[in-house]
């Protein structure tokens, strides 16, 4: 595993948004990556993991610019010794490149400005221009060994040591209410009040995202998230703002028109503009230059979307150049051995897909060893196909449900000389004994389902489990002493990429939304009596979909408090693929209800899917719930099994608008916090990394 620092700029966002990605491909290859960040870029990567934060040169410090030049050069240098780095990544940072030369490391550097310095100009781009920028990009990565030059249209580079790679674009939120109609704007350096005052004057109130929002009708202020402009993104007929390269990126990517805008001494800015222009995929010009009819021939152009087009873009992105430069530099192959997937599961159960997806995530190849035989045939089918793919793999992953499984896995693992994982996912004893009460304490069943979790776990050489509460339990019941480690569920992304909640519209029904397998821990029969505390309402229609253990009692009592029908909506399983937009229709989602040990140490599946797709959540108030979420702030929190107090939490939110969208939000951000791809494949990488080390 090589050690590299990664430097990223501070002037605006556009250098922090591309580096992310960057720095977690990375890290899935297997490298150990230390980030220093400057000013504006230091709290978007700090919100992937640990930041140093640096102060940034930048063109307004004057007679400070060569003392800090200096003295940021000397930190750096004493980082790169302190740590041992291999490699330093530059994206428009001197310091480091510097560093890396005086002690004698290889440096990459990243960037929209190596465009001018590594690649051809094109024929309708000013020279002068250009040829300034290039000078400051040569000043800016001097005796670099590799260069990636980031831009929105291909370019021809100038040398074998150039690459010309495109930003990483996010992908919209997909928005069923939302019609492209919304003009939004966003300027680096806080200095576009006459457009939007223009725009504000033609009728048209602009979204205006800005480090310092303010309250006004003619305009929609919104605060620099990141989620927020991908949302305002989704719902844009066109876009007005500064000139930088990343959001053009970003505009290109997913055929918006954009008008960009730039100081007269910004050269940079003032080429893009060329080349947007000259691509035939926006307009623009200086600040000083703008004017009303200018604009206004813009936004008339943008009426017809078929009047957008497309650019022809470079063919790989950032993020995979870093990584490839990388690897080719610190002699890393990026070849690792694939991770061996086994076991008898349910391929498309949520927990199943998650990891599997998180490991292709991390850039680990996955080799299935899969079978629904009979036990115990399945043995013997699951061995032999071990024994056909053994030498690829490094480490072995047991999928839930595998108890039995475990100790001949890895038994035959290790005398393969591999390594196990295993994912009980859930307790055999505390399921079928404690919490559905399938048989009694003591009982022949009771033993086995002890000693299939006992064994299990102490064959295996590492156990993941999905909340801490459960890691806990597993080593106060089974004494495990051994390698463990938390990985919380997710949402298959397949599924829920690009779904997000769709607002009520005045008039519409509010639709509280439960689905699930009516099991004990679920509480089922809490959300019918409080069904029945709430029946006078008109406008509600709680939506119940699925069937189990319990839903004949349930269904029972509904009848009983007579809510079947309305407000209660009983509905069978439907296919999980349909449960994304089903969530994005809901109000309000409901997780579990049921106060049992177990529901106090989960974090259920539809929790996590729906603050993936951003919905507002009412939930049993547990320690596992609140190792993540806050309640009043990302979700509203009832005592378990509290009809009354649950009935209470629907009629609140029915009533307040702003606290729903507050809590969707809130949702939303612990979900890519916690529980996002990028967090689950972390999570598991590192178990699998360190298995593959011992």
């Amino acid at each position: 595993m090589s050690r590299i620092h990664y430097y990223v700029h501070g002037r605006g966002r556009g250098h922090a948004t591309r580096s992310l990605p960057a720095v977690a491909a990375l890290r899935a290859d297997g490298h150990h990556v230390e980030v220093f960040a400057g000013d504006d870029a230091a709290p978007l990567m700090a919100s992937a993991g640990a930041c140093h934060q640096v102060r940034s040169l930048r063109p307004d410090q004057g007679l400070g610019l060569l003392p800090l030049l200096i003295s940021r050069t000397a930190d750096a240098v004493r980082a790169i010794r302190r740590d041992g780095a291999e490699l330093v990544v530059s994206d428009g940072e001197l310091p480091p490149i510097l560093a890396a030369i005086l002690t004698g490391r290889r440096a990459v550097a990243v960037g929209h400005a190596e465009i001018f310095s590594r690649c051809r100009r094109p024929s309708d781009v000013p020279l002068r221009p250009w040829l300034r920028e290039a000078l400051r990009a040569w000043i800016s990565a001097p005796r670099a060994s590799r260069h990636v030059a980031v831009s929105f249209v291909s370019l021809t580079p100038t040398s074998a040591k150039t690459v010309v790679a495109h930003p990483v674009v996010p992908d919209l939120p997909r928005r069923a209410d939302a019609a492209a109609s919304r003009i939004v704007c966003y300027f680096r350096d806080d200095n576009g009040d006459r457009v939007v005052s223009w725009l504000a004057e033609q009728g048209i109130r602009p979204i205006l995202h800005s480090a310092h929002p303010k309250d006004g009708d003619d305009v929609e202020h919104l605060p620099l998230d990141r989620e927020a402009f991908l949302m305002s993104l989704s719902t844009a007929r066109a876009v007005v703002a500064s000139a930088g390269s990343q959001l053009i990126s970003e505009c290109v990517h997913h055929g918006i028109p954009i008008f960009a805008l730039f100081d007269d001494r910004d050269d940079e800015q003032r080429v893009n503009v060329s080349m947007l222009r000259a691509a035939g995929i926006g307009d623009g010009c200086s600040f000083s230059e703008i004017d009303d009819d200018r604009l206004a021939t813009f936004l008339a152009s943008t009426e017809e979307s078929a009047g957008r087009r497309s650019a022809e873009t470079p063919d790989i992105d950032v993020a995979a150049a870093v990584c490839e430069i990388a690897n080719a530099l610190t002699n890393n192959s990026g070849a690792r051995k694939a991770v061996c997937v086994l076991g008898h599961h349910e391929p498309d159960y949520p927990r199943n897909r998650v990891l599997q997806e998180a490991l292709e995530h991390g850039r680990r190849r996955v080799v299935l060893c899969h079978s629904r035989a009979p036990f115990p045939w399945r043995h013997v089918v699951l061995g032999a196909k071990y024994l056909r793919s053994f030498r690829e793999v490094g480490v072995v992953l047991v999928t839930e449900g595998g108890h039995r499984l475990v100790p001949a896995v890895t038994a035959l693992a290790h005398l393969t000389g591999r390594r196990v994982v295993f994912d009980p996912f859930t307790s055999r004893y505390n399921t079928k004994i404690e919490d559905r009460e399938l048989s009694r304490p003591g009982s022949y069943q009771a033993l086995v389902c002890w000693w299939q979790d006992w064994s299990s776990t102490h064959a295996a050489d590492a156990v993941i489990f999905d909340t801490d509460e459960h890691r806990d339990y597993f080593g106060r019941k089974y004494s495990l002493d051994k390698t463990t480690a938390v990985v919380p569920v997710g949402v298959p992304g397949s599924a829920f990429e690009g779904v997000r909640h769709e607002p009520r519209v005045g008039g519409d029904l509010f639709r509280v939304l439960f689905y699930g397998t009516y099991i004990p821990l679920q509480g089922a029969e809490t959300i019918v009596s409080a069904a029945a505390l709430l029946a006078d309402g008109p406008d509600l229609v709680m939506e119940m979909i699925g069937e189990g253990q319990t839903y004949g009692a349930v269904m029972e009592r509904a009848r009983a408090l007579g809510v079947v029908g309305r407000p209660v909506a009983f509905e069978p399983s439907v296919p999980f693929e349909a449960l994304p937009h089903r969530l994005a229709r809901a109000d309000v989602a409901l997780g579990i209800f049921g106060d049992t040990d177990k529901a106090r140490r989960v974090v259920p599946n539809k929790v996590v899917q729906a603050a993936a797709v951003g919905v507002p959540i009412i939930t049993a108030d547990t320690p596992a719930i609140r190792r993540y979420f806050v309640h009043g702030e990302s979700i509203f929190l009832v005592p378990p099994a509290d009809s009354k107090a649950l009935a209470e939490a629907i009629t609140e939110l029915r009533n307040d608008d702003a606290h729903r969208a507050r809590l969707g939000a809130g949702a939303r951000q612990v979900y890519e916090r916690h529980f996002s791809l990028d967090a689950i494949s972390r999570a598991l990488c590192d178990v699998v990394e360190e298995l593959e080390r011992s």
